[in-house]
Order: structure tokens, then sequence, then C-alpha cells
């Protein structure tokens, strides 16, 4: 496997909305085990000017779950892989909202 070459690609970039949070998670197809990923997100589209963060780096998971989004906000998100200070490209965009909880509240028994 070679560190970040051409033939290196993160695949299946997705963004899952869950309640009151978001799961990005990706395939990288081709690195190096010593390979770290970088997730950067938008808080509004950035096709209309919203601008990259960075949210996690150095990070080998392939999975990132950002937690504490309000229901209905939809952020944009966009991965990277670094190996031996070499960074590839971004994969993406990808986006998704949290989602609200609509669960049925649970009964009181001391009320009649």
């Amino acid at each position: 496997m070679d560190a970040i070459t051409p033939g290196n690609a993160i695949v299946n970039l997705n963004a899952d909305g869950e309640v009151g949070q978001i799961a990005v998670s990706w395939n990288a197809s081709g690195y190096a085990a010593s390979t770290t990923f970088e997730v950067s997100r938008a808080l509004s589209d950035p096709n209309s000017g919203g601008t990259y963060a960075v949210i996690d780096s150095g990070i080998t998971s392939t999975t990132v779950v950002e937690t504490s989004v309000p229901a209905g906000q939809t952020r944009w998100y966009r991965v990277r892989a670094t190996d031996a200070g070499v960074v590839s490209d971004y994969y993406g965009p990808v986006y998704a909202a949290a989602l609200a909880d609509y669960s049925e509240p649970t009964a009181d028994p001391t009320r009649q």
C-alpha cells in the first residue's frame, strides 16, 4: 500500500442524520495503515458562501459522529487523507440534517 498516490481514494463518503447527531463515514481504498484523516464541516452550503472548519484531524477511524446537532440543522462535510506530510485532495461534500426526536412521551404514572 502506498501512502498517498493517484490510486488511493476515499469512497462511499456518507453523512447520516440521526436524532441530535450526524454520522460521517467513508471507506479508505488503497491507503497505508499510517494514513490519518481530517474531517471539515460547513454550517451553511459551501456553494453559497459557507466556509469549512476542521472538526477532527489525525484520526485513523473512518467514522466521525458529531453530537449535539440541533434538530433540522443541515451540515456539510468533506474528508481528506494525510500521510508522511502528503495531503490528498478533499472528497465531498456530503451533507445531512440532524433529526428531531418524535418519540412518544413517557406517561407519568403519578398523574391520573
